[in-house]
């Protein structure tokens, strides 16, 4: 994922998505416009651009708990997060602390991004954590 960049220059950031055109590099579907996403970055280098990557709230915790080219997702180090509503905050933190198969629905678009499946929900304020 970061190629020649190494872990420990990169990090996570935290924004909305400005469109529709990006893509979840974990679970290959698209971020809708106005969802909230992370991006794995690092400095710019040789116009290779700063950004690795955007991913699905959901998709950047468990990733980085299992992928070995990405950083664990840690809330206190995610740039930008204070920018964000409080409820996708509450998202990003209920990711962060499950084990990786909690089901967890973005408030934006009413999308629940479950092991690289995006559903509709009834309710897009319901989150969902394992017993």
């Amino acid at each position: 994922m970061s190629g020649f960049f190494p872990v420990d220059e990169c990090w996570w950031e935290f924004d909305y998505a400005k469109s529709a055109r990006s893509q979840c590099k974990s679970c290959k579907t698209k971020i809708q416009k106005d969802m909230p996403r992370l991006q794995w970055t690092t400095e710019e280098s040789d116009h290779h651009g700063s950004g690795l990557g955007f991913f699905h709230l959901q998709c950047a915790a468990q990733a980085g708990r299992s992928w070995k080219t990405l950083k664990q997702v840690v809330l206190a180090e995610v740039r930008h997060l204070g920018n964000s509503k409080s409820e996708d905050r509450n998202i990003l933190e209920l990711a962060v602390q499950s084990d990786g198969g909690a089901a967890v629905t973005l408030p934006i678009a009413g999308t629940s991004v479950v092991h690289a499946k995006t559903e509709t929900v009834d309710d897009p304020t319901k989150v969902e954590v394992p017993p």
